[in-house]
């Protein structure tokens, strides 16, 4: 189903620690955010996906853009979990991506944990 806005309302904080402590991250941010979210019931945004068509193993590219996407808790949850696996992701760029103090909290975390 495609994301939409309040499509991850009812998914709890305590579901996605949970997967994401059971998770086998692959280090290939994409696919790692991919997977969490099917992992906990997250509707994923295409922006933070493979592209389609995209071959399962290839390299990805080491810069993440995205620009005027509303994110919601959900993903700046995932996106904590995804960044502190990633290997080949180097540059993460979220531009009037109307974070909150919170979520900008949750991606400090992913980076630290990475740092």
């Amino acid at each position: 189903q495609p994301w939409t806005y309040g499509a991850n309302d009812l998914v709890g904080d305590d579901v996605l620690e949970k997967e994401a402590r059971a998770a086998n991250f692959t280090g290939r941010f994409r696919a790692d955010f991919g997977t969490l979210c099917r992992r906990s019931g997250v509707v994923p945004h295409a922006a933070f996906l493979p592209s389609p068509g995209s071959e399962p193993n290839a390299a990805e590219h080491p810069t993440l853009s995205v620009q005027s996407v509303l994110m919601d808790r959900a993903h700046a949850q995932v996106l904590r979990h995804a960044l502190a696996a990633t290997t080949e992701l180097t540059t993460l760029r979220l531009s009037s991506c109307c974070l909150d103090i919170e979520m900008l909290g949750w991606l400090r975390q992913g980076l630290s944990e990475t740092c």
